[in-house]
């Protein structure tokens, strides 16, 4: 087990590793899943315009499931007693329901139409199917919210190891799912059943597992926090990761309003996958920042893994795209037809650019939310959306533009945008003495003391 959270020993390369590899394969499993879904419709009855259909509706319950992403962090940061896992199970479950009420909407009502048609400039056929499988996507946020609760408690114990059981249960149980389904549904409704059926066997798993922590922590220890405060604290990491999501929602405006929208939306719905299936796994560095960075002796070691990790990475991308392993992968793994596959390949030779600005940006999220200065998160969220609504604009302009060569490099300026702005952010405010400032005196570092640290000597990130 790694130290406690308020054990003085500095945090080590060692400590990292422990507490992100497991959530690696948590990540990778995640967007397997996603990448297994297009790969099994790719194989079905008329793939593209089922890809593009479980493409555009999953970028819309994407952006509202990113709700439920910070529920780790909020956790990490509010849970002490079993009152307050409760407290921040009750404020994501309120979210859940603001967001089932708004896909069902989409689902019911003309609203689907102007989202996926009209905004989105997809097909009257992919439309219908997106709206279809909406109406089964807005069963997953009240999984997700349930999940991630027990997930961040689990963090909070240091044992993400459990995280990763339960996400391989999931990948097990999605294989399953996607072959009892196929007997009743198919195209997008398919994959939209089994990613629900997926998550709420991973949710039951956390749950499950996550409650001897839950029983371990006292019934009340000190005071409660208010939904106003972890409201104050939370909705800037929320806002944020909608905006993350929102990026897709705002590449597909754009790629669908481009020569062959349906080959063009299908073919950015494949990319991205395949995307963040190598990139998703460095988003949790800013789980690992938070929770490993107490104070400013840990910053450098922290940082040191986070680039380590990135460097990794980026190796194995060029080992898979950039070698005769690419082909391997669209034509057999995926399974994409020589016409999307044409669409694929020059998009994912751009794969190496996106990484480091998406592990980096990570790890500055995590150390400013350990700080509490989750503010600027929301100014960042912006500059990123920005920044993709500006390239993806410009490539209206681009004759014959290739729709997920555009979504890439719309990726890869937002995230861009974000990591240079957050770090610039961050070393502002340690400047200021505002993010982990530095200690006004030494810690006494004599073994035979016998007393604990006095406050005024504590890292300000300890507690």
């Amino acid at each position: 087990m790694s130290a406690p959270a308020t054990s003085p020993r500095p945090i080590t390369l060692r400590d990292a590793t422990a507490f992100f590899l497991p959530l690696v394969l948590v990540a990778q499993l995640m967007m397997v899943s996603h990448t297994v879904i297009m790969a099994w419709l790719a194989r079905g009855r008329l793939p593209t315009e089922s890809i593009a259909a479980f493409a555009i509706a999953f970028a819309l319950n994407g952006l509202l499931s990113s709700m439920f992403r910070p529920l780790h962090q909020i956790a990490l940061f509010f849970v002490t007693d079993r009152r307050s896992v409760r407290r921040v199970w009750s404020f994501g479950m309120s979210l859940a329901v603001l967001a089932m009420a708004f896909i069902w909407a989409a689902a019911l009502t003309p609203l689907g139409d102007w989202i996926y048609g009209g905004l989105l400039g997809a097909s009257p056929a992919v439309v219908h199917e997106a709206r279809a499988a909406s109406l089964i996507f807005a069963l997953i946020f009240p999984f997700q919210c349930t999940r991630n609760v027990a997930a961040g408690l689990l963090m909070v114990a240091r044992h993400t190891l459990l995280i990763t059981y339960g996400t391989m249960l999931r990948f097990a149980s999605l294989i399953v799912w996607l072959v009892l389904l196929s007997y009743v549904l198919h195209g997008a409704q398919l994959g939209a059943a089994a990613l629900v059926g997926c998550i709420g066997v991973e949710a039951l798993f956390m749950v499950t597992f996550a409650r001897p922590f839950h029983r371990a922590r006292p019934a009340a220890a000190g005071r409660l926090p208010g939904y106003g405060e972890i409201w104050r604290f939370s909705w800037p990491l929320i806002f944020n990761a909608m905006l993350e999501n929102g990026l897709v929602v705002v590449i597909n405006v754009f790629v669908g309003r481009l020569p062959d929208p349906d080959r063009g939306l299908a073919a950015f719905g494949v990319v991205r996958g395949l995307l963040m299936l190598m990139m998703s796994p460095l988003r949790n560095l800013a789980q690992t920042t938070q929770a490993l960075t107490r104070g400013r002796e840990d910053l450098r070691p922290v940082l040191r893994f986070a680039w380590l990790a990135v460097a990794a990475f980026t190796a194995l991308i060029a080992v898979l795209f950039y070698t005769p392993l690419r082909d391997v992968i669209l034509a057999r793994v995926m399974g994409l037809s020589p016409g999307l596959q044409a669409a694929v390949e020059p998009a994912v030779l751009l794969f190496l650019v996106t990484p480091p600005l998406w592990g980096v940006g990570a790890a500055y999220r995590g150390l400013l939310a350990g700080a509490r200065q989750t503010g600027v998160l929301a100014i960042t969220g912006g500059l990123r959306l920005a920044a993709a609504l500006v390239i993806s604009a410009a490539g209206l302009f681009w004759p014959h533009a290739n729709g997920a060569v555009l979504g890439v490099l719309a990726m890869a300026g937002a995230f861009g945008c974000e990591a240079v702005w957050l770090g610039r952010s961050l070393n502002r405010l340690m400047r200021a003495g505002v993010a982990y400032p530095e200690r006004t005196s030494p810690p006494d570092a004599s073994p035979a003391a016998g007393t604990s640290q006095s406050p005024k000597t504590r890292p300000a990130s300890a507690d």
